[in-house]
């Protein structure tokens, strides 16, 4: 048995040999010292349907007194039990009584009619002013619920905000400061390398700090049923843009930072650093630091739609937080869009990392501005003597197959083939069964270039290839007709809008990724990143005279001057 204020309660192995459910059994506990005995227990007396405890028994260890003890309590026990019963039957006598009276008593008020009426009216008002009461006591309390509960969630979003900021002030002023400011115990380090590794988290404290001071003055000292903190985030939020920014350089702080640490002197600097007290709950590395912005957005999020949604309709926050909500929820699709673009350029770099050519003395290109992944997976190219399994790759402009490279090989796959998206057109090939040429889960691609056939291993990812590359297909015809209307409506000679330095991890020509070795150019043509090998070109551009222009741009002038020059001899 287990014990719970008052109660006795069946074990479970006792309720499993019971056909019928009962309810705990309420008992007094003896005055005896039960520490002596064991907590062993038998029931003397069961009813049919309902289970009572009338008697308990307690073996002692080996004390015989205990025992006598026990036994002159519950014999006491006993006797209390029966003056119990001689009281309920005195109780049942009285009941008897009153209801004899109570007959009477009606039976000569019948006889009066509108004292009746009088006493049913009264009876009824006073019935439905109970109700009402019940009601209003009944709103009360629901409406304390949600105002605890409304407080409950302020009071997270404050301190939450305490312990996000603390944490950012430990990084500004443990080390972002300090490396600014060239301390002699701090490695020296270029401050565009300071700035790319920690971007604006300086001017994202100070938001924060400003935020946290308006919180605690509101939520500490000055909180009640009717306060509101939509104000104070409707203040904040138009800055919350900022985070956007930072969002978008974290993929390039991480590589630069991983640079760094190459460096021993470097890395043992981190390393203390990591491990010193900064007056946190927990000691944090440094990306768990760096990361800290990025989480919050979200976070910001969740807490204000809690709060927004335990907010009543009447309440003068309730617009308040429904703005600052809405706009919340817009920078966070920002950081959310941000990181998944970063996180698909990783993806591209990865792949072209690990792609080579079958011709060794050429490479392959794969990471572009606008190119995005989709797809990629196994499939079967029906070659002219066999079958042969090959890697495909799908991108938003373009379709590449590989084959998988050889054990020895530094890189994973051989580029095949590289097709545009905007030329291929999808057949459905039906099964073909009971020969010696059976084919299943096959579809044909047809393209200018090159066409075949390819078998999928299964129903499913034959439908999944063939939708994914026709709805390619058909986005990118879409946005090369939109491109093609713009430009024959732009100038000729518009300068380019330069892609900025925060969104370049990796340089456009050649895919190696930026760092403090390798700088970041812009092309004057295009406006894309470039590093400085695929800048070393220049042609004259209107406007702006010789200057200093990608691979393909320079390349693309000969070709287009060489054209204009075939015409003017032909005319």
């Amino acid at each position: 048995f287990n014990f719970k204020n008052n109660k006795i309660f069946f074990s479970p192995n006792i309720q499993s040999n019971l056909t019928t459910f009962f309810n705990p059994i309420k008992f007094n506990y003896l005055n005896s010292n039960l520490k002596t005995f064991d907590n062993y227990f038998k029931i003397k007396s069961l009813k049919s349907n309902n289970f009572e405890l009338k008697r308990f028994y307690c073996q002692p260890k080996s004390n015989q007194n205990s025992q006598e003890a026990f036994k002159e309590n519950s014999n006491s026990q006993e006797n209390e039990s029966e003056r119990s019963d001689e009281i309920n039957q005195k109780k049942l006598k009285k009941k008897k009584n009153l209801k004899l009276q109570t007959k009477t008593e009606n039976e000569t008020e019948n006889g009066n009619n509108e004292n009746n009426g009088n006493s049913e009216n009264s009876e009824n008002s006073e019935n439905s002013e109970n109700s009402e009461n019940s009601e209003n006591s009944e709103k009360a309390e629901s409406t304390t619920k949600k105002l605890t509960y409304r407080d409950h969630v302020t009071r997270e979003i404050l301190e939450t905000e305490k312990s996000y900021v603390k944490c950012i002030r430990a990084l500004v002023d443990t080390l972002v400061v300090p490396l600014k400011e060239k301390r002699a115990d701090y490695p020296q380090m270029p401050p565009d390398v300071i700035r790319s590794i920690f971007g604006n988290i300086e001017d994202i404290l100070r938001i924060n700090e400003t935020l946290l001071e308006g919180l605690e003055n509101r939520v500490e000292h000055n909180w009640s049923e009717s306060a509101t903190i939509g104000d104070l985030l409707n203040k904040m939020v138009p800055f919350l843009k900022m985070y956007k920014d930072y969002t978008i350089q974290y993929d390039s702080a991480i590589t630069i930072l991983t640079e760094w640490e190459k460096q021993s002197a470097f890395a043992n600097f981190i390393k203390k650093w990591e491990d010193e007290p900064k007056q946190l709950n927990s000691q944090l590395k440094i990306r768990a630091f760096l990361i800290q912005p990025i989480q919050r957005i979200p976070r910001y999020k969740l807490l204000v739609e809690d709060l927004l949604k335990n907010t009543a309709d009447d309440h003068p926050d309730k617009n308040g937080l429904a703005s600052a909500l809405a706009v919340i929820k817009s920078v966070a699709e920002t950081v959310n869009e941000s990181i998944r673009k970063n996180e698909n350029r990783q993806k591209i770099l990865e792949i072209q990392n690990n792609f080579t050519h079958y011709n060794l003395f050429s490479s392959i290109q794969l990471v572009e501005p606008h190119r995005e992944f989709l797809k990629q997976g196994r499939l079967f190219k029906i070659c002219r003597k066999t079958r042969k399994e090959r890697w495909f790759f799908l991108f938003n402009d373009i379709l590449v197959y590989a084959d998988e490279a050889p054990p020895g090989l530094m890189k994973r796959f051989i580029f095949r083939l590289s097709v545009p998206i905007d030329k291929i057109r999808i057949e459905d090939k039906p099964n073909i069964t009971g020969s010696s040429k059976e084919i299943n889960y096959a579809f044909e691609v047809r393209n200018p270039k090159k066409s075949f056939v390819v078998l999928a291993p299964t129903q499913e990812e034959k439908v999944e290839w063939m939708i994914a590359i026709t709805k390619a297909c058909e986005s990118w015809q879409a946005k090369v007709q939109s491109l093609r209307n713009m430009s024959s409506l732009a100038d000729a000679h518009e300068a380019p809008v330069w892609i900025p330095d925060s969104e370049a991890v990796a340089c456009n020509g050649c895919g190696t990724p930026f760092s403090m070795f390798n700088r970041r150019h812009h092309c004057r043509k295009c406006g894309i990143v470039v590093c400085g090998d695929c800048s070393n070109r220049r042609m004259e551009i209107p406007g702006m005279g010789s200057a200093r222009v990608c691979e393909k741009c320079f390349q693309a002038n000969i070709q287009l001057t060489k054209s204009n020059g075939r015409k003017t001899k032909m005319n």
